[in-house]
């Protein structure tokens, strides 16, 4: 993300320095990926918007109500991987932990935690979908 924005910006900079030289083409460059930060945004927030409504909808059995989920929801994202990881659950509340815990840590830009608790979910529902079928 910060090479991305880096880009974004040295981009931006060359072109209000030397507004001359192929400015057009690299005005619409910064506009298609300011677009794309914001479509990926976008889908970002929707998905996290359902997962809490997932979660409020479910009832107590699958209501994680935590110190950590408190901050999340209150956007201190560091602090909230902080008691995040530090909290035990087990099964379906473990995956939302690890769910929240993958959102904060790409909230943060700690990606390589954040694709790691996404792919611990995504596991996990995988394993359990074939013992169901199996069953």
């Amino acid at each position: 993300m910060h090479e991305w924005i880096g880009k974004w910006n040295s981009l931006y900079e060359s072109v209000w320095n030397s507004p001359v030289n192929q400015s057009d083409l690299h005005i619409n460059t910064l506009e298609q990926m300011a677009q794309q930060l914001l479509d990926t945004w976008g889908s970002m927030d929707e998905a996290l918007q359902i997962l809490k409504q997932r979660v409020t909808h479910l009832g107590p059995l699958y209501n994680y109500q935590t110190e950590g989920t408190r901050l999340f929801n209150e956007q201190h994202f560091n602090e909230a991987l902080s008691f995040l990881k530090d909290e035990l659950a087990l099964g379906e509340l473990d995956n939302i932990r690890q769910l929240y815990i993958g959102f904060a840590s790409l909230y943060v830009e700690e990606f390589d935690d954040s694709k790691a608790c996404f792919f611990i979910s995504y596991k996990r529902q995988m394993i359990l979908s074939f013992i169901i079928l199996r069953i």
